[in-house]
């Protein structure tokens, strides 16, 4: 499993405005793939209010993501 960098343009409507805001976000993905990590993304997103684009995937240059659970006692 390889890590992705995944660029989202996410674009959101003012209540107050009615102007639409747009703004480019990271989010790192852990897939085998450009494709699975695009497919894992757009699940991610499903039933979210606001609209988004997939800009980019590249793969990431982090080895992996450590936590807690991740350290054995």
């Amino acid at each position: 499993m390889k890590h992705w960098t995944v660029r989202v343009r996410i674009t959101t409507v003012d209540p107050e405005t009615g102007k639409e805001k747009g703004k480019n976000e990271n989010y790192l993905v852990a897939a085998d793939s450009t494709d699975a990590a695009s497919t894992i993304t757009k699940e991610y997103f499903k039933g979210v209010m606001a609209d988004y684009e997939i800009r980019g995937i590249s793969g990431s240059n982090i080895i992996e993501y450590i936590t807690n659970d991740s350290i054995s006692d």
